[in-house]
């Protein structure tokens, strides 16, 4: 990708949900390159609900067989997702959010610039497709399978669910999910697993913000890590 970082910023006209949605049509939009950062919080305008969300991208139907990615990294370094609504809730295992593939140092989301994720094959997910090796994921401050309000969930189960296959070296923090949370590796993708580190903490896993309030379904699932890398 470029040496110097490239910036998203968002100004669209309006002040509604509508107003400042965007509508996805049939083609995936190009893959992210290396050294951008998308970022839905510079649009003008409240929040939509207790997040830090401000753009909403929606994505209402799955023309023929097969993946919808509604943002691709392939291939990429040094990439950040912030402030968006990714919204893809039709009925279909390929029916995806955020897919990376083979990249590194991505960051979802951050202190005070979290996104709502929503897509009914899964949320965030990596070398899902095909086995891959990304690494250097940092998942955070994010309201994954619930509405921007975080009180009702997004009626789409676990499904909603963050997917990293054959990745390394993750931190996911502080969001609040009513998801899957899967972690697998696959030894042909990872030749030493073992030396890799998985941090999850301070995440509120099927409640309200306050954590007082169980809401919707979360459940983590480390199905094949072998041998055993470090899960702290």
């Amino acid at each position: 990708g470029p040496a110097d970082r490239d910036y998203i910023r968002f100004n669209l006209p309006g002040t509604t949900v509508d107003d400042r949605t965007i509508i996805l049509d049939k083609l995936e939009l190009p893959a992210l390159t290396s050294n951008i950062e998308i970022d839905g919080t510079t649009q003008p305008g409240t929040p939509f609900g207790i997040s830090n969300a401000k753009v909403k991208i929606l994505k209402t139907s799955l023309v023929g067989a097969g993946y919808f990615h509604m943002l691709k990294i392939y291939f990429a370094e040094d990439v950040a997702i912030y402030g968006l609504f990714l919204d893809f809730r039709i009925p279909e295992t390929g029916a995806y959010g955020i897919s990376l593939f083979n990249s590194s140092n991505i960051t979802i989301g951050a202190t005070g610039k979290g996104n709502v994720l929503n897509a009914a094959g899964g949320s965030v997910g990596s070398d899902v497709v095909s086995p891959g090796k990304s690494e250097n994921i940092h998942i955070s401050y994010n309201i994954i399978g619930m509405e921007p309000d975080g009180i009702t969930v997004a009626g789409l189960g676990a499904q909603a669910r963050i997917n990293l296959r054959s990745s390394g070296d993750v931190e996911i923090d502080h969001n609040q999910i009513s998801a899957e949370t899967i972690m697998e590796e696959f030894p042909a993708s990872v030749p030493n697993p073992s030396s890799r580190i998985y941090h999850v903490h301070d995440n509120l896993f099927g409640t309200d913000r306050t954590g007082t309030l169980a809401v919707g379904v979360s459940r983590m699932l480390i199905p094949q890590l072998k041998p055993s890398p470090r899960l702290d």
